[in-house]
């Protein structure tokens, strides 16, 4: 019988030339070999070196360095040692071995985690120090220290453009002689800074830079800072579970993320030139009312939702729509760019502002509430609609609305019949019940209801998915 073309390719094993097509990969440039290995954890391209003579050398080519101590290393790189006692001894020798004799620059990337309070500054700052001496482009250090670690050379580096520093630190002051021509991603976590003069520094130092993130860092001896920076090529930023006052005029912003998830945080921040704004994600948690600074934090998160009005996707979370019912505004600005808002927690007042949305929002296409229609229990059975909602104006060209959380009580029954008479464009409208709080009876009811709606839009569904079943209308 004749062999088959396609399987008369491969050698039969231990044929002749079998040794020669098996290992392909052996016979590529060095250089190129050293590449693949730079997409590997440090440890594993090191452990290639064990393959044979042809690979002994080859990760020490590698443009990627990455070194990880919470997957500890044995000595002699076959495995690893969980439960160690050497574990810091074996690690520290790895490093400085790689480190050592490590032959390429400049290198793409610098990656170091350690645990808690387990090296001492003086072995950290010495990586970082090659690292920087080798150019490297990305450097990324998490570890906790008591002290600060990071050298001088790190702020006057003309090589590094992505700088991620996750390390606790007390009291962390930037040095006064800072200079980072090259920077254009900063990711900046768990840091005190020793005063808010530090940050304001060290963001001045940056020319260049396009995305700034900011989570969970503080600033001593003050409970929050007050920094004012102008980043003219800023496109994104992100500050979550910082407690401050924040100035930016960044005329280039794309993306904003202020996420404040505790009561004792006061997160403030006024935005100048946001006109580029494509996106602004605001959510803030909840403050007594009785606070000193309610008002003012009350003024601050209003005016910072009607300064992101260029935005073409706004997400209001939390208890944002809280504020901004409490403050009682009636100078709401236009949202001519909005095409997708979603809502937090709505209060059967809030719909004041979002009637607003729906009529000084042109090009808005989709909808929706990530906590329910309405979450005031005493006005649930209101069937009536208030004036404020009932007779604004509605421009949206809306197609799509989605909410969550829905039990068909008659205020949002009346909500959703609002929606289904004034959207003439609206093709999908989807109710995801709170079945558990609903009785089978209870449902019936508000499907019939829903049945029974008058539509503007001829080609609308209404999709109600509860627990125990999915039902078109």
């Amino acid at each position: 019988m004749s062999q088959c073309r396609k399987c008369s390719r491969f050698p039969e094993p231990g044929g002749a030339g079998a040794n020669e097509k098996l290992d392909r990969i052996s016979t590529l440039p060095d250089e190129l070999l050293g590449y693949m290995l730079s997409f590997l954890p440090t440890k594993c391209a090191v452990s290639t070196s064990v393959l044979s003579s042809r690979w002994r050398y080859i990760h020490l080519l590698t443009n990627c360095l990455s070194f990880d101590a919470t997957k500890t290393y044995d000595e002699n790189h076959d495995g690893f040692e969980e439960d160690d006692k050497d574990d810091k001894k074996y690690f520290k020798r790895f490093v400085n071995r790689v480190l050592l004799f490590h032959k390429v620059s400049p290198i793409k990337s610098f990656h170091l985690t350690c645990g808690e309070y387990i090296y001492d500054d003086s072995h950290l700052r010495n990586w970082i120090n090659v690292a920087i001496r080798k150019g490297v482009e990305q450097l990324h250090l998490r570890f906790r220290v008591k002290s600060n670690p990071l050298p001088l050379c790190l702020f006057t580096s003309h090589t590094v453009v992505e700088l991620k520093i996750h390390v606790s630190i007390s009291h962390f002051q930037v040095p006064d002689s800072v200079h980072l021509p090259s920077l254009k991603i900063l990711d900046l976590k768990e840091i005190r800074f020793s005063n808010s003069h530090s940050f304001g520094v060290l963001l001045s130092a940056c020319p260049l830079l396009q995305e700034l993130r900011i989570v969970s860092c503080r600033w001593s001896p003050l409970p929050g800072c007050h920094v004012r920076f102008s980043l003219r090529e800023l496109k994104l930023l992100t500050i979550k579970s910082c407690d401050g006052q924040f100035e930016v005029d960044a005329p280039k912003l794309i993306d904003l993320e202020l996420h404040c998830p505790h009561p004792h945080l006061r997160l403030v921040l006024s935005l100048k030139n946001a006109d580029s704004l494509v996106k602004a994600h605001l959510s803030f948690s909840y403050m007594n009312e009785s606070a000193n600074d309610f008002s003012s934090f009350k003024q601050h998160n209003v005016a910072l939702i009607k300064a992101v009005h260029h935005a073409k996707e706004l997400y209001v979370l939390g208890y944002s729509m809280k504020y901004l019912t409490l403050s009682d505004e009636d100078h709401m600005p236009s949202y001519p760019n909005l095409l997708k808002l979603t809502l937090g927690r709505c209060s059967y007042a809030a719909w004041k502002y979002v009637a607003h949305w729906l009529g000084h929002s042109p090009r808005l296409q989709t909808l929706n509430f990530e906590q329910g229609l309405v979450k005031d229990g005493p006005r649930l059975r209101d069937e009536e609609l208030p004036p404020t909602v009932a007779l604004a104006p509605f421009s949206s060209r809306l197609k799509v609305v989605n909410v969550s959380d829905f039990r068909g009580f008659a205020a949002e029954l009346a909500l959703v019949k609002y929606l289904l008479e004034n959207a003439g464009l609206l093709k999908r409208l989807v109710l995801r019940q709170l079945t558990y709080e609903m009785t089978r009876k209870q449902e019936r009811q508000s499907n019939r209801k829903l049945l029974m709606f008058p539509r503007a839009s001829k080609t609308c569904v209404v999709q109600v998915k509860g627990y125990r079943r999915d039902d078109d209308f």
